[in-house]
């Protein structure tokens, strides 16, 4: 029969300790790992979208197609709108004054 001493006892309860703090640790990090790679991948999809829109606004800026539009930053874009003419409102009210 086997026969331990407490020696033996603390050694196995501290070898099993560092173990278990190591297991625990290397799971945490992988669950962080896991996080951060997600937020990448949707930051590089972000990414894509911005270049293209950024592309497209160079483009319209390039070949002058945007004479007719104004553009303005939202948070999630561009908007595009006509631009408003500035003859209509230079016009004078031709209406007749009672």
């Amino acid at each position: 029969m086997f026969r331990f001493t407490i020696r033996d006892v603390l050694w196995l309860t501290v070898v099993v300790g560092l173990g278990v703090v190591l297991w625990t640790t290397n799971r945490q990090h992988r669950q962080q790992i896991q996080k951060l790679d997600e937020q990448a991948q949707q930051l590089k999809h972000e990414s894509k979208i911005w270049e293209s829109r950024a592309s497209s606004l160079r483009n319209d800026v390039l070949t002058g197609s945007n004479k007719n539009t104004e553009v303005e930053f939202i948070p999630n874009g561009l908007r595009y709108l006509p631009k408003k003419s500035r003859t209509a409102s230079a016009e004078p009210n031709t209406e007749p004054n009672p």
